[in-house]
């Protein structure tokens, strides 16, 4: 029961530590960066572009980097100040979805998900990522 989750290599987990800021970043690569998978980024350049990625498109996607043969979709849920709270995420067989039509079919309704409870909490619609 229970057990460790690595920010690094899941979606929603680099939406957290993308949107925490620099200090967590270096904590993390300082920590090192377990290799679960051989599609895991475990180089700290990797994962620091994975971040930058995350901030400038409001979202990740990972596949197969957590678990082999999962995907998954996240998007940040902000409150009333602009401040995330945490991520809503999809995790689906990648053998059921094509890489390239993933974020469409289930990116564009985790990130409406995310969207809606922000709104709920406050967050202004003008400002949604």
């Amino acid at each position: 029961i229970g057990g460790r989750y690595l920010l690094h290599a899941d979606a929603a987990g680099k939406v957290l530590a993308a949107f925490a800021g620099e200090s967590l970043w270096k904590r993390l690569i300082k920590e090192g960066l377990e290799k679960l998978t051989p599609k895991t980024h475990a180089a700290a350049a990797d994962f620091r572009t994975d971040l930058q990625r995350v901030l400038k498109q409001g979202f990740a996607e990972e596949h197969g980097e957590y678990i082999p043969g999962i995907q998954c979709f996240a998007a940040p849920v902000f409150d009333y100040r602009g401040t995330v709270l945490g991520a809503v995420s999809c995790s689906v067989l990648a053998m059921h979805y094509e890489k390239d039509d993933f974020g469409e079919t289930i990116g564009s309704k985790v990130r409406a998900c995310a969207r809606e409870i922000s709104l709920a909490l406050g967050y202004q619609e003008q400002a949604y990522v």
